[in-house]
């Protein structure tokens, strides 16, 4: 199957996911580092993250031919896509509760009783 895909990224199918995958997961992983190394990178973190970014794009994109890693690296997407989804459920069950906590405080300061008292 000859594709765009095929002639730009010299790759096919699924393995491409991965491959932008893999290097997304490097340059965070690298600026985590140096942030850990090195905290006033923390602060240009845009900048170098794209110069980071382009550098393991071409790495993991054209430059590593082989695909003997991808295999091991799509067992572990799995099992870590499960934690994270597991992540993102809790934050979300989160920010429900203290949605619903904000908007029943704002009906309690807005819902006042009238007053049934004739002599009022």
């Amino acid at each position: 199957m000859n594709s765009k895909l095929d002639k730009i990224f010299g790759t096919h199918g699924i393995e491409i996911v991965y491959r932008i995958s893999a290097s997304i997961a490097a340059s965070f992983l690298l600026l985590f580092l140096c942030t850990l190394a090195w905290p006033w990178t923390h602060h240009m973190f845009m900048g170098i993250f794209f110069v980071v970014l382009l550098l393991m794009g071409w790495l993991f994109i054209w430059g590593i031919k082989s695909d003997a890693w991808i295999v091991p690296y799509r067992s572990l997407c799995r099992i870590v896509s499960f934690f994270y989804l597991v992540l993102q459920l809790m934050a979300f069950v989160d920010f429900s509760f203290t949605l619903h906590e904000m908007i029943t405080a704002k009906l309690d300061e807005t819902n006042v009783a009238p007053s049934l008292s004739i002599h009022a």
